[in-house]
C-alpha cells in the first residue's frame, strides 16, 4: 500500500482522523512533522489511476479541509511508499510551506474562462508541420505569414486579459493565466486568488463584464487555489 497525499497545512491541535473518507473509502488522516501536517489515505496501486469517481473524491477531501483552514492542494498522484517519505518532504519544503499558508490564508481560487472564435484569417497549417516547401525561401515566407496572422490576435487576447484583470483588481490578491486553441475556439483561462470576504464582489463584478458578441465568459469558483501551488 502506498500514501496518497490530498493537501498539507498547519498542524492541528488534535492529530488523528479526519471525517472523511478518501479515495477508495479509505480513511484520512493526518502525518505531521514540524509545525506542519499531512492529509493521506493509504491506497493500492490500481486505485491510483486517476478516474472521474476518484478524482471527485480525491477533491471532496481537499475541499473538507479548506473549508476549515488555509491548505495547499496537491494534484491527484502526490505517492509516497512510506510514511517516512511523506515526513521528508514536509521536512524538505517546509519553508516554502509556511509562506505558501501564509499567502493563502482567507482565500479562494475563482476562475474565468474566455471562449473566443478563432478569426477566419488564421490558417490551421503550421509552418511547423509537416507540409513540404519548395525552398528555404518558402519556408520562411509561410512561417512570416503565419506569424503576421497570429500577432492581431495575440494583441487582442492581451488586451482583453488586462481589460478584465484591470476591473477586478480590487478584488484580487494574485492571477495566472493559461492560453489554448481548439478547433474553431481560442481559450483564455483566467485564474483569480480572492480574499474570501471580496468573493461575491468578485462574481458580480465578472458578471458585468461585455464580452464582444460572439465571444462567451465562464465563470467558476470558488475552489481550492490548486493554480497557485507550485511545488
Amino acid at each position: 500500500m502506498n500514501y496518497l497525499l490530498y493537501c498539507v497545512f498547519s498542524t492541528l491541535d488534535e492529530p488523528g482522523k479526519a471525517a472523511v473518507l478518501g479515495v477508495g473509502g479509505e480513511p484520512v488522516f493526518y502525518i505531521a512533522h514540524g509545525g506542519l501536517s499531512a492529509a493521506v489515505s493509504q491506497i493500492n496501486s490500481q486505485e491510483a489511476i486517476p478516474d472521474i469517481p476518484r478524482i471527485c473524491a480525491y477533491n471532496q477531501v481537499v475541499t473538507y479541509f479548506h473549508n476549515n483552514r488555509a491548505v495547499i492542494p496537491m494534484r491527484y498522484g502526490s505517492l509516497f511508499a512510506q510514511e517516512a517519505q511523506v515526513v521528508r518532504f514536509l521536512e524538505a519544503h517546509s519553508e516554502q510551506f509556511k509562506s505558501l499558508i501564509q499567502k493563502l490564508t482567507g482565500c479562494e481560487e475563482m476562475g474565468i474562462r474566455l471562449l473566443l472564435p478563432n478569426a477566419p484569417r488564421v490558417k490551421k497549417e503550421n509552418p511547423r508541420s509537416e507540409t513540404t516547401y519548395s525552398s528555404g525561401h518558402a519556408y520562411l515566407a509561410a512561417k512570416r505569414q503565419h506569424y503576421q496572422q497570429e500577432e492581431p490576435l495575440a494583441h487582442e487576447r492581451d488586451l482583453l486579459v488586462k481589460t478584465v484583470c484591470h476591473k477586478l483588481s480590487e478584488f484580487f490578491v494574485h492571477s495566472k493565466q493559461e492560453f489554448c486553441v481548439s478547433e474553431d475556439k481560442r481559450i483564455i483561462s483566467l485564474y483569480f486568488l480572492v480574499p474570501g470576504n471580496s468573493v461575491e464582489r468578485f462574481c458580480h463584478a465578472a458578471r458585468q463584464i461585455k464580452l464582444q458578441a460572439s465571444g462567451e465568459l465562464l465563470l467558476s469558483g470558488p475552489w481550492p487555489p490548486y493554480n497557485f501551488v507550485q511545488i
